[in-house]
């Protein structure tokens, strides 16, 4: 864990993030033992892919590998908003939340990054700027 700086287990999630944002936005196909990202499964009748699940594993990752767990507390909103990120970052991260959560509970907001390549390079970025505050900035 370091302060201002990305860890090499940092960098690792933050590329697999990348990877897995690309893949569920239809950017791109990543596939290795026969299993691809883009994979569908179902639980609870709540139908997903590995890449979402990806997605979540990877930001929730940087927050733990950099000790942000108070994120994960219930006073956890109040500690993002307090701290010394410029609000932009704060709302960057709390906007990639709310998308993860949104993508598998409301299938128009899936279906909206999906619609054209321009809003699929946006969800890319919003993902990345949001692992990059937690890791980095926060």
């Amino acid at each position: 864990m370091a302060y201002t700086e990305f860890d090499a287990e940092d960098i690792g999630l933050l590329v697999l993030g990348i990877f897995a944002s690309a893949v569920l936005v239809g950017i791109a196909s990543v596939e290795a033992f026969n299993v691809g990202m883009s994979d569908t499964f179902t639980v609870s009748g709540i139908q997903t892919s590995i890449a979402w699940v990806v997605s979540v594993a990877t930001l929730v990752g940087i927050v733990i590998t950099n000790d942000n767990t108070e994120l994960f507390s219930k006073d956890g909103l109040d500690e993002l908003r307090e701290s010394d990120m410029a609000e932009a970052y704060v709302y960057a991260t709390l906007g990639a939340a709310a998308v993860l959560v949104g993508w598998v509970f409301f299938p128009a907001v899936s279906s909206f990054f999906k619609s054209s390549d321009l809003w699929g390079v946006v969800y890319i970025a919003l993902m990345t700027v949001a692992q990059v505050a937690v890791g980095w900035i926060y």
